[in-house]
């Protein structure tokens, strides 16, 4: 990494490989179902929705599109952007001199 806040982020990612497992477990849940909660409200917001105006309803129903628009235009910008990243490194695992 050639940035200036490649010590940051080294510091950062052997913080995280030094938390206890289960730390790292509740985390990688969290990463994977960390949009159920959101899905839950929009359903809640739907469901109220059906019965207020056809414009209540509408953006109601449209949300869940708008995030998975918000979700593929920040993939596609992050694809364009070759950093490492926690979760998804751009090159392979190098060693680190201490």
């Amino acid at each position: 990494m050639d940035f200036w806040d490649a010590d940051l982020y080294r510091d950062i990612t052997d913080l995280a490989r030094a938390t206890p497992a289960w730390v790292q477990h509740a985390a990688a849940t969290w990463a994977e179902a960390g949009l159920l909660p959101f899905a839950v409200l929009f359903v809640l917001v739907w469901w109220r929705a059906r019965r207020g105006t056809t414009r209540a309803f509408a953006i109601a129903a449209l949300a869940p599109l708008a995030m998975a628009v918000a979700y593929v235009i920040s993939k596609v910008l992050k694809s364009g952007f070759p950093e490492e990243r926690p979760g998804r490194p751009s090159s392979p695992p190098r060693a680190r001199a201490t």
